[in-house]
């Protein structure tokens, strides 16, 4: 489990868990150095503002995959007094993936692959889809290295800012 707290101007205060090893690093630092989506900042904007007008904690699951593994994650925020907040994730379940996802960073000849940042499909417009269906289907170039950019699908985008 991650866990960090954050002040009301959204600087990391204390880490805890799987982030105790990089707490030097990170305490003092904005959380926004982390979070660079502009899609992804603007739910978790929201989210932050929520539980600290409304007192109350909140609670929603995404996922954070990683080459190897999918990961279904909850994430946990809550309030703290002066309008800080504290923010947990963890795993609730980890699968391995049959053949392990490479990606390749190149400048040119690349093909762009828009990924959920909450829910992990890949999609454009009205299409999305997890990783094996997009790659299969014939709106995703794979005959060319993949540049993979982090969005907010469009039901993902629904259901947390209604």
């Amino acid at each position: 489990m991650i866990v960090y707290e954050l002040n009301q101007a959204d600087h990391i205060t204390r880490t805890e868990g799987d982030w105790s090893e990089v707490t030097d690093r990170v305490v003092g630092r904005p959380i926004w150095d982390y979070v660079r989506d502009a899609g992804l900042v603007e739910v978790y904007q929201y989210l932050f503002d929520k539980v600290r007008q409304d007192g109350a904690g909140l609670s929603c699951g995404y996922r954070c995959d990683t080459p190897s593994h999918i990961q279904r994650m909850r994430l946990h925020i809550r309030p703290l007094e002066q309008r800080a907040i504290q923010v947990a994730s963890e795993v609730l379940e980890r699968i391995e993936r049959p053949s392990p996802v490479v990606a390749i960073s190149v400048e040119r000849g690349f093909a762009l692959a828009l990924r959920c940042s909450i829910c992990a499909r890949y999609g454009r417009s009205q299409d999305w889809a997890d990783l094996a269906e997009a790659a299969a289907s014939d709106w995703l170039d794979t005959d060319r290295p993949i540049r993979v950019y982090h969005g907010i699908c469009p039901d993902c985008r629904e259901g947390i800012l209604g």
